[in-house]
């Protein structure tokens, strides 16, 4: 429990060197909820070598979560200029989804494109300064028996910048990981604000 608290400090720290030594997954992504996420807390614990994090749902928070859901799920963070250091957003694990993060009053918001062609569909919704489409992140590996690939992300706010994070996990095809590999474009994707993006395509 220790070694798992001290990672996840880790991770709000020093995001790039953490995301280098470590492997995290949000196992209980699949929240049940509407298309906005909200506020919440996360527990960790290290299994078999991965950092699991749980969510829970909190107005007191420091964290933040948006859902996957049949078309785009969202959270808004803000404001711009006042979100906290080692503040983290986490979604459930992509196969084809895309991460847009866009700049709308002020606030970052941030969306789980289900399919990679949803955001169209989003009347408003700012100015984008992070996309980062399947094809940048997604080998289009198959699935093997009784293990399911899928890429975790998850950005981390540090220094007047949002650090985005990605971890490649097999899973049974629940919440059970069976195994690990890097995705396209390694685990460290870059970093993005309000006005520098990070656009990967």
């Amino acid at each position: 429990m220790h070694d798992a608290f001290m990672n996840l400090m880790r991770l709000r720290m020093f995001p790039s060197e953490t995301a280098g030594r470590n492997v995290f997954f949000v196992k209980n992504a699949s929240i049940p909820g509407v298309p906005t996420g909200g506020r919440v807390n996360i527990a960790t614990t290290l299994i078999n070598g991965i950092n699991e994090l749980t969510i829970n749902r909190s107005e007191s928070g420091r964290d933040f979560y948006f859902p996957y859901v049949h078309g785009v799920g969202n959270v808004t963070v803000g404001p711009v200029n006042g979100i906290a250091e080692g503040t983290i957003v986490v979604t459930g694990g992509m196969n084809g989804c895309a991460l847009e993060v866009t700049v709308q009053n002020n606030q970052f918001v941030f969306h789980h494109d289900s399919n990679g062609r949803c955001m169209g569909r989003v009347r408003n919704a700012g100015a984008t300064v992070c996309r980062i489409e399947a094809n940048a992140y997604w080998r289009g590996d198959g699935a093997e028996r009784y293990k399911y690939p899928l890429v975790q992300f998850i950005c981390v706010y540090r220094h007047n910048w949002w650090h985005v994070l990605s971890f490649g996990i097999y899973t049974d095809g629940g919440s059970t990981v069976k195994g690990g590999f890097d995705p396209i474009g390694g685990r460290y994707r870059g970093y993005f604000n309000e006005n520098i993006r990070l656009m990967q395509r």
